[in-house]
């Protein structure tokens, strides 16, 4: 069975999801949502609002409670943000990949899960 499993990948390739969303893709599928959020060891958690104006919000529920507003903008397929005083006002900027359906994961780290649409 695994023999067919590894053919199966050699000759189709991996599923379409676990490649890096690009910004269209980015713009479709995460903007405007309510966004869960933790790291990838589960330490801290959150959630997070994109919205179409370009404005982010981010609340960290654990392990010690946060909040703040900021921006966010794409460079590329790289979605960045920069927070009032999270980061000390820094940008940051990641790719995204999604690894399940409205599951992604970002190159520093952190896990979204989309929790509903409409913000």
């Amino acid at each position: 069975m695994q023999k067919y499993l590894i053919f199966a990948l050699l000759f189709f390739g991996a599923p379409a999801f676990a490649e890096e969303l690009s910004a269209d893709q980015i713009e479709q599928q995460l903007i405007g949502q309510s966004i869960s959020w933790w790291d990838a060891n589960g330490w801290m958690t959150g959630s997070l609002i994109l919205s179409a104006d370009g404005k982010a919000e981010i609340f960290v529920k654990g392990p010690q409670q946060a909040h703040d507003a900021g921006q966010w903008t794409l460079q590329g397929n790289l979605i960045c943000t920069v927070w009032s005083s999270m980061r000390g006002g820094l940008s940051k900027c990641y790719s995204v990949r999604e690894v399940g359906a409205g599951h992604f994961m970002t190159s520093g780290g952190n896990e979204f899960q989309i929790v509903s649409a409409g913000v």
